[in-house]
């Protein structure tokens, strides 16, 4: 039980990233986006391709992640700051940039799963009997010093502050001459390249298709709306949650789907139960 419970901390570890990158977007534009897993999907499978090639790791994560962020960046710039801020309007196209990348990944990489390396290998160390790779420590690693900078720059930053009028007051922030667009698009670039970062960090642990993004995107979302959209701490804790949940079920029930229909009810339940649930009006 207690190696299900760790390995559930570090699947959660990158709901949490996912989740993150939904936060920010929502907190600097006021938009839920649907297509955020598959704008890291793009980067992820351009990570692999180039990796596979044999470009250095370092060379092939940097590209990876500055696509998937050019990709985000655009889309705000190109599609979502053209569409009426009030509505569902903008959360709707996000679902076409989704459909639109998925179809792109799979004329360009196919549909077939691919078998992906480890980003590194080996142990970390072996404790009463529980064994952490050093991926998994990568990947935790990771988000913790994310969280750690977030922190940083949410309470002693202008852009911080920035942020959180924005979220609090869009139509108000403009008013005061806050450059909403830039800082908007700002957001959306670096939670497409979270996006690209994640896919990397899971690309060896999952099997890796082009629909790999479908499932984690979910729970990251959820996790978003549960833990509230302007709170990105509490949106990243609930994800790791999240992960030691599915891990557990996984590991007491092996039953087919057992995992799946556990998740579901658990997670309705949270969002229905969540007090001061978010509002349509407000994605």
């Amino acid at each position: 039980m207690a190696t299900a419970v760790i390995n559930g901390v570090f699947v959660g570890a990158i709901y949490a990233l996912f989740t993150f990158g939904i936060v920010l977007v929502h907190r600097g534009s006021r938009v839920l986006n649907l297509a955020h897993g598959e704008t890291g999907l793009i980067g992820a499978f351009v990570f692999v391709s180039l990796w596979g090639a044999g470009l250095p790791l370092v060379v092939a994560m940097v590209v990876a992640v500055a696509l998937s962020a050019a990709v985000a960046g655009l889309t705000y710039a190109l599609v979502i700051r053209h569409l009426e801020p009030a509505g569902p309007s903008r959360m709707v196209a996000t679902i076409g940039v989704a459909a639109l990348l998925l179809t792109v990944a799979s004329r360009s990489y196919g549909t077939r799963p691919q078998g992906v390396e480890p980003l590194v290998t080996g142990n970390a160390f072996t404790a009463a009997g529980i064994t952490v790779s050093m991926t998994q420590l990568l990947v935790l690693g990771t988000v913790l010093a994310l969280m750690a900078a977030w922190f940083l720059v949410d309470r002693y930053t202008d852009l911080g502050l920035r942020l959180r009028a924005i979220a609090l007051e869009p139509v108000g922030a403009t008013e005061l001459g806050l450059p909403v667009d830039r800082i908007a698009f700002g957001v959306w670039a670096l939670a497409g390249a979270l996006a690209a970062l994640g896919g990397v960090l899971i690309s060896s642990l999952v099997v890796f298709h082009v629909f790999f993004m479908t499932s984690i995107t979910m729970r990251a979302l959820v996790a978003a709306l549960v833990g509230g959209l302007s709170r990105p701490a509490a949106g990243m804790l609930v994800a790791i949650g999240l992960g030691v949940l599915e891990s557990t079920v996984q590991y007491e029930i092996s039953a087919p789907g057992a995992t799946e229909a556990a998740l579901a009810v658990v997670l309705v339940a949270l969002v229905l139960l969540r007090p001061g649930r978010v509002a349509l009006a407000d994605l």
